[in-house]
């Protein structure tokens, strides 16, 4: 892990990198000798999809403090499959001993038509589009399995991300504030939110929901212009800002 410290990676630009390969060096350093056997004979041919979360404002849903790389994913570096079944993945890291995401089975297969598959994926849709943001979290990815083959294993088919329309919204709203963050002075806070809560009632959001997040939007604008922020503090910790925000009663603003 040594490595990591080198001059050539003290640059900004590598900061995520290194915060990634600190928690992975850290990772390897607890698995036992059979562990990393079978890891290093799986990496021989395949790549390994994780995420890092926690320790960073950037989230637009409070991980806490403490970051942390979770795994998801096992992908053939050749062949036509898209990825490992997820059950089998999972199965994997918890075999080597890294930390996963949940999984949650939808529907169990064999799904015997194409409507069928339809009407599932249209529920799930649905009902994580009108989940809350503490529910849901950021969402989900939804994998399509399909069993083929003489030995009838399962492969992923299909994969896709389902985000809630209040996340999604959020989302909006911290690029709304970083767009602000780099036009202060030429942009009006009000043309901003009335944008906003625009977006958000088409989206199907409660009218006090879209009531309360306009006006958090429009003290947070009056909050990045006050204290001049940039956009990539903005970016980095909005969740921070958007608590300030709630409580901000500056009226300095164009």
């Amino acid at each position: 892990a040594s490595e990591i410290e080198l001059p050539q990676w003290a640059d900004r630009r590598y900061r995520f990198a290194r915060l990634v390969a600190e928690l992975w060096f850290a990772q390897l350093s607890v698995l036992t000798s059979s562990s990393r056997k079978l890891l290093e004979e799986t990496l021989a041919s395949r790549t390994l999809v994780g995420e890092m979360v926690g320790g960073s404002g950037a989230h637009l849903v409070d991980y806490g403090s403490l970051r942390r790389l979770q795994w998801f994913a096992v992908v053939p570096n050749e062949g036509d499959d898209l990825c490992w079944p997820p059950s089998t993945s999972i199965d994997f890291f918890h075999k080597v001993g890294l930390p996963t995401v949940n999984l949650k089975l939808v529907r169990p297969c064999p799904l015997a038509t194409a409507d069928e598959t339809f009407q599932v994926l249209q529920e799930a849709c649905l009902e994580t589009e009108k989940a809350a943001l503490q529910d849901v979290g950021e969402g989900y990815v939804m994998y399509l399995t399909s069993k083929s083959g003489n030995n009838e294993e399962d492969h992923v088919v299909h994969l896709g991300k389902m985000k809630s329309a209040d996340y999604r919204l959020l989302r909006r709203m911290r690029d709304r504030a970083k767009v602000f963050a780099q036009r202060a002075g030429s942009m009006l806070v009000e043309d901003i939110v009335e944008e906003y809560k625009a977006e958000a009632s088409s989206a199907g959001l409660g009218h006090e929901l879209v009531a309360t997040r306009a006006d958090t939007l429009s003290r947070l604008c009056r909050l990045v212009f006050s204290e001049d922020i940039p956009p990539e503090t903005v970016d980095e910790q909005f969740l921070h800002l958007l608590q300030r925000a709630k409580t901000f009663e500056g009226t300095c603003a164009p």
